[in-house]
């Protein structure tokens, strides 16, 4: 099946995606990795009429160390952190356990990190963890 038809967005920074969202409101999706909406609007479960494409964003793919934690950027792939821990290189930090655990390769290779947990993750201190 394909999906049902709808507009398609694609802004370049954080503030258009804002503008576009508050626009359009419950109306529109946000698309990241595409791994759960996608499948759901191929089989007309989602009907969005705006699809707003945050992969054009710059920044948001960001992996980086802030006040001694781990800081990954909504965007980034989870495969950029999926065999060791960006900053220290070991291979089983415990920020990584629940995503190994859980993501087929496939969805680690495409899907994005905001993906991963629809609720805030406690800040984990790297240097500690790993």
């Amino acid at each position: 099946m394909k999906p049902a038809p709808f507009t398609y967005a694609a802004p370049s920074t954080v503030e258009e995606a804002i503008t576009l969202l508050a626009e359009h409101g419950d109306t529109a999706k946000l698309l990241a990795g595409g791994q759960s909406l996608m499948p759901l609007m191929n089989l007309r479960l989602a009907r969005p009429q705006y699809i707003i494409d945050l992969n054009r964003i710059a920044g948001l793919d960001s992996i980086q160390e802030r006040d001694g934690a781990l800081v990954v950027g909504t965007m980034t792939r989870q495969r950029s952190v999926s065999n060791a821990c960006p900053l220290c290189g070991n291979t089983s930090p415990c920020c990584l356990r629940p995503q190994r655990s859980s993501a087929t390769s496939r969805s680690v290779t495409g899907a994005r990190w905001g993906g991963v947990s629809p609720t805030p993750t406690p800040r984990l201190n790297c240097r500690q963890s790993c």
